[in-house]
């Protein structure tokens, strides 16, 4: 498995936790109850999307975060970690699809531990649905809400010291990548 340096996957993370939004509702869906059809009714409600991904696939250089969706729409998909961004983006789903515009974010970084040097990275961003852009289910589908990406692990010593240089390759050993996003959502 290509691993990238943990400077590299820390800085791209900053840039791909909106993006990874965009990407949460690919893969296979249940069916979820509908709105009623040709009716004008809708229904509002939170939508969550959650997942994570542990150890040497969470350093890969292309991650793919599993996640479940729960709320208006019960459903499994996957995030797919990418230092491209773009927006807005189009999710292709079995019910349809979803598109969304999303911020770029920002980020944080803490060395959490000098002892341990266990880390944390954080990146919050916001998404706003585009009704006249989704299709299916989320046809005329309104809604916003915040995702975020955080990274946790343990960065090597060097001297006595935790590596904090570009090179440093964090541990695979109880690393951990952790995608959620949440908001109201509605259907119509």
């Amino acid at each position: 498995m290509k691993r990238a340096p943990a400077h590299s996957y820390l800085a791209a993370a900053a840039v791909i936790a909106a993006a990874a939004l965009a990407a949460a509702a690919c893969g296979s869906s249940a069916p979820a109850p509908a709105a009623s059809a040709g009716t004008g009714t809708s229904r509002t409600g939170t939508q969550a999307l959650a997942g994570s991904l542990a150890g040497p696939a969470a350093l890969a250089s292309s991650a793919t975060i599993p996640l479940r969706l729960t709320g208006l729409v019960n459903t499994t998909a996957s995030v797919h970690l990418s230092s491209a961004q773009r927006s807005p983006v189009t999710i292709t789903t079995a019910r349809g699809k979803l598109t969304v515009r999303h911020t770029q974010g920002s980020g944080s970084q803490k060395l959490l531990s000098t002892k341990t040097c266990k880390f944390a990275f954080g990146q919050h961003s916001t998404y706003t649905v585009l009704p006249g852009k989704s299709t299916g289910a989320f046809a005329g589908a309104t809604g916003s809400g915040t995702a975020v990406i955080t990274i946790t692990g343990t960065l090597p010593k060097r001297n006595g010291r935790c590596d904090t240089s570009s090179t440093a390759q964090p541990s695979t050993a109880g690393l951990r990548v952790s995608f959620a996003a949440h908001g109201p959502l509605t259907v119509r």
